[in-house]
This record gives C-alpha cells, structure tokens and sequence, in this order.
C-alpha cells in the first residue's frame, strides 16, 4: 500500500501541478462550459486546458488512464480503469472525491467621477479586518480579465482599493461596509476595460516551478481549492497505479462564487452529481480551513502551519453536517491505517465554512471532509481567500490519507 515516502519522491511534479492550477485564472463559469453547445465560446477555458495539460503528462509518464470530462460546468475525472468508461459504469463507482477550481472575482460595473472602476464582488472579499493605513485589502494587484470574441482574455492589470461605506445615524458615523474599487495602471494594446469585465486578484506565486520539499510553505492566490482539486488528481494516479487498481472518480467544480449565493455557479453541482454518482455513493471533499478557526489546535500548533491532514465531521456552527457514521468509519478505519503508513492525521470539530455540499446534501448525504488549513493556526488573517498558506508536508499527507480513505471506503 502506499507509504508516505512514495509520495514525498514525487513531491515536486504534485507542487509544479498545483503552481499550474493557482497560475490559471479560474473565476466564475471559467472552469468548463455548461455544455458542449454553450453559446458563449467554442474554446475550452483556461483551468479544463490546465487540468487537460496535467492530466495527459501523468498519463503519458505514469502509464495511467485516466479521462477528463466536462459536466454544467464541472470537471469529472476517473482512473482505475483501462478503457473510457461509460456515463452508466462512472455513475457506479461508489466513491467520489470532490473539490473546486474557483476563484475570487470581482465584476466590473462603471466609473466613478474620479476616474476609479467601481467593483461589484461575486464572493466574499479577500479583505483585512482593519483598514490598515488605508489600505484594506490583503493583497491589492490585480488582473483584469474579459471575453473577446468568446474567448476569455487578460485585458490588463491595476490595484484593488476600498473605502468605508459609512451611514449617519443619529449624528453617529456607522461603518456598514465597504466600497470596493479598481484602479487601472495597465492596458494591453488593443484592449480597453468595460463594464461586464471581471478582476482577480494577481500576486506572486513564490516558487514557480521545481525544487519543493516538505518545508516548503507556498503562499499564493486561489489556494482555496487548488489544493483539493491537486489532491484528487493525484489520489486518482495513485489508485490507478494499485494492484488491483481502484476505480474512482473526483468531481472538480466552481462552486463558491455567485451573488447572491443560492443562484451561484454551485448550482451546477446537482445536475452533475445526478448524472454521475449514485444517491448511495461516499463522497469525500477536500478544502480548506480558516486558521483563525482552528481552536482546538491553538495549543500546539500557534503561530505554525499545520502539516498533518484534517479530518473534520462539519459541525458548521449548526449549519448542518456531514454523516458522522461515515465520518467515525473514517476515524476508526482510514487514520489508523494511514498513519500505520507513515501519514499524520488528526480529527478537528472545529468550523468549516461550505457553499457547494448543500447543494448535494439533500439527495447524497454520505459526505464526509478531508481538509488542510489555509494559513497559520491563530492568525487572524489566515483566512480562505484572504492569505492562503500550506506546507508541503500537508499536501503529502493530504495525497496519502486521501488514497488510503478511497480504498478503504470503496464498497
């Protein structure tokens, strides 16, 4: 079975993976056409060519076979067979893992009199609690993106800015948000921004390519979840290459942007679910965590980056829940053997924000959560979206605990 020193040889080509996916841009509706007939472009979007990219060099270096999909909007891979599988033999492998490929965007939607592009978020903000000497956002590049000729392009670039929406009430000034705004300091030739534009945010990625090792922390945009979406992948080439192998199938998804969220891109996730996993089926999701809300985690690990994968039963606050037997199944089964091969897991209570599961819960409530922590245990910025972090080590452990939950729970 596989032990954590067979994935750390491959820590590089897993990281150089995940460095493709954070560098593709992946906002609303650009994971993948809603069908092969979508109206809006013939093209494939840029994360269905990364993931198409990624998958065909695994296939073609690690003799595997795994196939890429497309689905209202969603990625559906599959491995642990030989031959491209019907919609019948996908619909009943009994395990899906599931993930998303979206990003924080922001739409494009007029000019103020001063010269500055108003913004409208389609998610929430990847903004600092305090308005830290006036500049409020974490991160403040920004890319602008547009379709041209139904082909979703860079237009250019500029600086993410916000003000306080202040009301007075009662004489008193009382913040009630913010004012979000773009201002452009690059056009590319022949392009100008317009309304209906979008833009994300733009910083560097540290290591581009290569040269990884467990130490190794990357910072970047768009972790959440490029993360998870690395960890199917690669959970599906390991479980390719087991003797027997392992039929399995990830669902890849854009799933936390919309506004208003009940009518967002999530809604997508339904119809694919329908069509290709049984009501019956577990499904584990792989995401990310807010390290401001890793409580229980504050004693040992403050101020660090956890490393060990986290198993969560997704209490949410009361928000609803994934099935606690399969998550004590999981527990009592899938760590122990986990660990017996090297990999360090631990089990949180802790909250774990969701958008897309509810969508699905209604009809395929065997749902459980293999998740990694967004930043530093008890910082207040380590937060989705806003200041995303992960250890290497994480992501090994987060590969290995996921191949031998796929294996285990397969029925």
């Amino acid at each position: 079975m596989l032990r954590f020193e067979d994935v750390e040889k491959d820590v590089d080509s897993i990281c150089s993976d995940l460095m493709k996916l954070i560098d593709t841009p992946g906002p609303t509706q650009s994971v993948a056409r809603i069908s092969e007939h979508d109206v809006r472009t013939t093209k494939q979007f840029p994360m269905t060519v990364a993931v198409n990219q990624i998958v065909e060099r695994i296939n073609r270096e690690h003799e595997t076979n795994i196939f890429v999909f497309e689905d209202h909007g969603n990625l559906i891979l599959v491995g642990g067979i030989n031959h491209k599988p019907s919609r019948n033999e996908v619909w009943n492998m009994p395990t899906t893992i599931g993930a998303h490929l979206d990003e924080i965007a922001y739409l494009i939607s007029g000019k103020r009199d001063d010269g500055s592009t108003i913004l409208l978020p389609l998610c929430s903000a990847p903004i600092r609690t305090d308005n830290n000497k006036g500049h409020p956002f974490t991160h403040e590049e920004s890319r602008i993106l547009g379709y041209r000729n139904g082909e979703l392009l860079t237009i250019g670039y500029g600086r993410f800015h916000a003000k306080p929406r202040v009301n007075v009430e009662q004489g008193k000034h009382i913040m009630t948000g913010w004012n979000y705004m773009l201002k452009v300091d690059k056009v590319l030739d022949g392009e100008e921004v317009r309304t209906g534009d979008i833009a994300i945010q733009d910083y560097g990625t540290g290591k581009a390519s290569g040269h990884f090792n467990l130490t190794t922390k990357i910072t970047a945009k768009a972790l959440d979840d490029r993360v998870g979406s690395t960890i199917a992948i690669h959970a599906i080439r390991y479980l390719s290459k087991l003797d027997p192998p392992t039929p399995v199938k990830a669902v890849l998804s854009g799933d936390e942007e919309g506004f208003p969220l009940d009518v967002s891109w999530a809604r997508f996730i339904r119809p694919t679910f329908r069509k290709y996993c049984r009501p019956d089926g577990v499904t584990i999701i792989c995401d990310g965590i807010n390290g401001f809300d890793l409580s229980e985690l504050v004693s040992k690990s403050k101020g660090e980056l956890v490393e060990s994968a986290l198993l969560v039963p997704y209490t949410s606050h009361g928000k609803g829940a994934g099935d606690y037997g399969l998550f004590s199944l999981f527990r009592d089964k899938v760590i122990p053997y986990a660990r017996k091969n090297g990999f360090e897991v631990e089990t949180t209570t802790d909250y774990v924000s969701r958008s897309y599961d509810p969508k699905i819960m209604d009809e395929f409530p065997l749902i459980t959560f293999l998740d990694w922590s967004a930043g530093e245990v008890g910082d207040i910025y380590a937060r989705c979206h806003m200041h995303e972090e992960i250890r290497v080590k994480q992501i090994v452990n987060l590969v290995g605990t996921m191949v031998h939950a796929v294996k285990l729970l397969n029925y």
